[in-house]
């Protein structure tokens, strides 16, 4: 239907892993947070908005910013990739002048890879967390 290769489709289903560890990453802090501090309303409505600045702060910079040059197609915009939505927008990109449909550069693997090990750390954290409270109250 689009024309995308393998590698295309790849790139989006990393994409779609990376920011899956990310956000959960961010909720198990959020939901350890939360416990610790009772439950309160302020504490759950901060961390809602946490989350949703991790999914929209880049493209809300990039709309508040001076516009940049444009990025010739043969070089990836890596700036797209820190936010789930523009992250799709970039790695589908019209690239019929280099006779593909779309195309991936290693530098977008790197950075979804980063992606999904910034979201792994906050997992492990939220779980040493957790741990650690399980053994104060033991």
């Amino acid at each position: 239907l689009a024309h995308w290769s393998i590698p295309v489709v790849a790139m989006l289903a990393l994409l779609s892993a990376s920011w899956l560890l990310l956000i959960t990453g961010v909720l198990a802090l959020a939901l350890g947070s939360i416990e610790r501090n009772g439950g309160r309303a302020s504490a759950r409505a901060g961390w809602m908005l946490v989350v949703l600045l991790v999914v929209f702060l880049a493209p809300i910079i990039a709309l508040v910013t001076p516009t940049a040059p444009p990025v010739p197609v043969d070089q990836p915009r890596i700036g797209w990739l820190m936010s789930p939505i523009t992250g799709t927008m970039e790695i589908v990109r019209d690239r019929a002048e280099l006779g593909v449909a779309a195309r991936v550069f290693p530098q977008q693997a790197r950075m979804l890879v980063a992606i999904g090990c910034v979201g792994l750390a906050l997992l492990l954290i939220a779980r040493a967390l957790e741990v650690a409270r399980a053994r104060d109250r033991a």
